[in-house]
């Protein structure tokens, strides 16, 4: 298993990502210069329109505001069609760097970027949310150590809800329930029950709530067991570090279920294997980083915490 440093500086000089950006990059400032000046041309056109139909009533330039939103929109989605190479280098970026870190960390890998894991399989935890649209790609399936399935994917679930007013017109509202990356791992030792670790205040009321002896990890975490005494079993000390630790390098939020011989993890991280801003050049390291941090500990926890499950008498 590879460092960070040792991987970015391996992956950021690879001939073949770099061609790729070089051109993107190329194409990106080539279709600037061409809209900028259509983007200027057509907001003064419509500003000198409204100035001299309306003066500066602020009512009254509400319109020809969204006119210039709307027809700045149109020349970016028209522009789109023209971003052969940017698309090129998007594809490349996933194949090489996001390949290249799931390797380091997983055996047999298999990436499909525009497979999605199905809803089903996201359902099993039983998560406390409502949604009614689901979307998922970067579909990875692969193996801990040689032995033990995990499949993971970059999921977004939304509540989706349209009213009627008096008046009779209707409105649609969409709400983020969930955006980030979802992974299942399979394990061949059940713990027989079900174990969530989840934000803070999740589980108040609950009689399944676990007392920890933390209180710092009880500042960022609820814990539900339906077997308490195995649910103290498996947060060890060391296990509820390394989750503290991982919230406080990251400042990312994410939960955890352990029901029967399936572990469930999610990262609330929202948009993930992107390629980012050409402007940072072949590889955004920071970015990289992140991506980095987040299948480490992945990996780390899922260890544990198998070596955990295994070493425990249940």
């Amino acid at each position: 298993m590879k460092q960070f440093e040792d991987l970015y500086n391996e992956i950021n000089n690879n001939e073949e990502l770099n061609n790729a950006w070089k051109q993107a990059r190329e194409e990106e400032q080539k279709i600037k210069k061409v809209t900028l000046p259509i983007h200027i041309v057509i907001s003064l056109i419509l500003l000198v329109v409204m100035i001299k139909s309306i003066g500066f009533n602020f009512m009254g330039m509400l319109p020809i505001i969204i006119m210039i939103i709307f027809a700045n929109l149109i020349i970016f989605v028209v522009s789109m069609f023209f971003r052969k190479k940017q698309r090129e280098y998007g594809n490349v970026f996933k194949n090489i760097i996001i390949k290249e870190l799931i390797n380091n960390f997983y055996n047999n890998v298999e990436y499909f970027p525009n497979k999605q894991i199905p809803s089903r399989i996201y359902d099993e935890p039983k998560y406390n949310e409502y949604y009614n649209r689901y979307h998922s790609d970067d579909y990875i399936e692969a193996k801990i150590n040689n032995k033990y399935d995990i499949s993971m994917a970059e999921v977004k679930t939304e509540k989706v809800e349209t009213k009627r007013d008096k008046d009779g017109n209707t409105h649609t509202t969409t709400t983020t329930k969930f955006h980030g990356i979802f992974a299942k791992i399979v394990i061949d030792k059940s713990i027989k029950s079900e174990l969530k670790i989840e934000q803070n205040g999740k589980f108040v009321f609950s009689k399944k709530r676990l007392e920890m002896d933390s209180s710092e990890f009880e500042k960022y975490f609820d814990v539900s067991a339906t077997n308490k005494i195995i649910g103290m079993q498996l947060l060890t000390v060391d296990i509820m570090e390394e989750l503290i630790d991982f919230v406080n390098k990251t400042n990312m939020k994410y939960d955890i279920v352990i029901n029967n011989n399936n572990i469930y993890l999610r990262f609330h991280s929202g948009t993930m294997f992107e390629t980012g801003s050409l402007k940072k050049g072949a590889v955004d390291k920071d970015m990289m980083q992140k991506y980095f941090y987040m299948l480490n500990f992945t990996y780390n926890l899922a260890d544990k915490i198998i070596k955990l499950i295994n070493e425990t008498e249940i």
